[in-house]
């Protein structure tokens, strides 16, 4: 891939983490449980190389580690585990993939979560903020490295 590739898929690795943030902002402003049988797991990735910044991460056809060194890559790629450490805790109460516990059942006629686990949610999400802050700011020196590189090292 040549630089102009290299930083445009840098871009939309970053521009897909932040809307998954998004979407998961409006689940939990929604505090509802998601039936996660209806969404795909592009939409609530929890394995790290599933989504879409993982596979940008982990794709070999970018080069990233050998571009950005080992230091940057290493950051990114803890960053990134942490936060879908984070992120699991979140998928499990927004989309409940074992299913309401039976007497739940018979006690809820919705969706709604709990107000203890909608707590937890948010403290979650609240983490997933600060290590997105990072995930982001770690980018952003990766890209500025990659810009002051010469264009011959990308080819």
């Amino acid at each position: 891939m040549n630089k102009a590739k290299i930083l445009e898929s840098l871009k939309k690795a970053r521009e897909a983490h932040e809307a998954q943030m998004i979407r998961l902002q409006n689940l939990i402003e929604a505090g509802e449980v998601v039936d996660y049988k209806k969404v795909s797991q592009k939409q609530c990735p929890v394995s790290k190389t599933i989504c879409d910044f993982g596979q940008w991460l982990y794709g070999e056809e970018n080069h990233i580690e050998e571009l950005v060194g080992e230091l940057f890559y290493k950051e990114l790629e803890t960053l990134h585990a942490q936060w879908h450490i984070e992120y699991v805790k979140v998928f499990k109460i927004l989309f409940n993939p074992e299913g309401k516990g039976l007497l739940s059942k018979f006690l809820s006629h919705d969706n709604t979560i709990d107000e203890l686990e909608l707590d937890k949610v948010k403290t979650y999400y609240k983490d997933m903020e600060k290590i997105t802050q990072q995930l982001l700011s770690t980018l952003k020196t990766c890209e500025r490295r990659l810009n002051a590189m010469s264009d011959s090292r990308f080819e």
